[in-house]
């Protein structure tokens, strides 16, 4: 019997220890379901709120800015891995040009502060009032900054069809 490609899949998701692989629009009730999920999997970790705060940070994300939508909900990808005590957890979703520019500018640059002007920016943005385009306060990639063990990565990837993907991986120690 020939081996499918879900086979190999399976295979290779196992290999890499996926805790968690979700594809789809990012709903409340998904976004519950996910997180369940992913508490039940992190049970042990002392710092199980802060990765738990991160991953509902990224899913909102993806749920509120995706360009991709079925109903009212963005469309993305979700993506947990566990390798050598070390949690990664990545987002994937499709943005419009005009959002990306802005976004991986905004991206760059708090990547390039120091932890004490990240603390700074957020005491800022805590007093300060709502951003118009935004559905919160603007202070998630601020919280996933201060949260995670080590910066966080993002992506942009021009596509054929003129929009870009967008993927952001953000990283905790285990244990």
């Amino acid at each position: 019997m020939k081996s499918t490609g879900l086979h190999r899949q399976y295979d290779h998701s196992k290999k890499l220890k996926s805790v968690l692989y979700y594809q789809g629009a990012v709903t409340h009730e998904i976004l519950g379901s996910l997180t369940e999920i992913l508490k039940d999997r992190i049970a042990n970790e002392k710092r199980k709120n802060k990765i738990l705060n991160v991953f509902i940070e990224m899913a909102q994300n993806v749920s509120h800015y995706s360009s991709e939508k079925e109903g009212d909900y963005g469309v993305g990808l979700i993506l947990i891995k566990e390798k050598s005590h070390i949690l990664k957890l990545a987002t994937a979703n499709f943005l419009d040009q005009q959002t990306a520019k802005p976004l991986q500018e905004k991206l760059e640059h708090l990547l390039s502060l120091s932890g004490e002007e990240i603390k700074e920016l957020y005491q800022e943005k805590i007093k300060g009032e709502r951003p118009e385009d935004s559905k919160g306060a603007g202070l998630g990639f601020l919280e996933i900054l201060k949260k995670s063990d080590f910066p966080f990565r993002s992506s942009f990837e021009k596509t054929a069809e003129g929009n870009v993907f967008f993927t952001l991986t953000v990283f905790f120690r285990l244990g």
